[in-house]
């Protein structure tokens, strides 16, 4: 009885020290995509029934290939503010993207696409560093020291018009922008993982046990 006693304060007070090795996920910064509210993608097409932003990452990355984060999600002119949300259980992924921002290097490409959901697409790839160093951006080029947990779009603004500029003055066109950010969400690897989580569980245990002799 003595012995199942003490195996259960070890087990809880194991339990409570690894759990306080654990830290929740926290904002570890932001990439802005579009600072500039002059600029608009354009194309000879009216009008669009919607827009889509996808993200591609990879040496592949570009408008058919990469590794793919929202690219089902379709954008009407009211979701300002709406969050598209992508971690290891909704984005098949979500994994190996995580591996790629946490691999050490900054150089890794990252593509940016808009699409008009029935028609043509504009977008832009660059290395991960140079969407760190962009205006507004506050989260580093990689996050070697940390576990990403979940990334999330914030959709700030979504806009088309049709015919805009209509630079060939038929009236066939529409000018079209998404403004978005992403969100990275994570903790600090932990170190050294074990063997400090426990120091206070084995205390613990040891001065239960004590006591437990004491009072036989």
């Amino acid at each position: 009885m003595q012995t199942l006693f003490r195996f259960g304060i070890m087990a809880a007070c194991i339990a409570v020290g690894l759990s306080a090795s654990k830290s929740s996920a926290e904002l570890l910064g932001s990439w802005d995509f579009y600072q500039n509210p002059d600029f608009l993608w354009g194309f000879n097409v009216n009008p669009t029934a919607g827009l889509r932003v996808r993200l591609a990452f990879g040496p592949d990355a570009g408008f058919y290939g990469g590794l793919d984060l929202y690219e089902t999600s379709i954008l009407a002119q009211d979701d300002e503010g709406r969050i598209l949300v992508a971690d290891a259980a909704s984005d098949p992924d979500f994994t190996a993207i995580s591996a790629q921002l946490t691999n050490g290097h900054s150089y890794d490409k990252v593509f940016v696409e808009t699409r008009m959901i029935d028609s043509n697409a504009a977008g832009a790839g660059w290395d991960e560093s140079f969407w760190s160093a962009h205006p507004g951006s506050t989260a580093p080029a990689d996050f070697s020291n940390y576990i990403l947990e979940r990334f999330e779009l914030v959709v700030e603004r979504v806009y088309w018009t049709s015919p805009g500029k209509n630079p060939n003055g038929n009236g066939i066109w529409t000018d079209f922008q998404i403004d978005a950010r992403l969100d990275f969400y994570g903790r600090p690897v932990p170190e050294p993982m074990l063997a400090a989580s426990l120091i206070p569980a084995i205390a613990v245990f040891r001065s239960l046990t004590r006591n437990t002799r004491r009072r036989a």
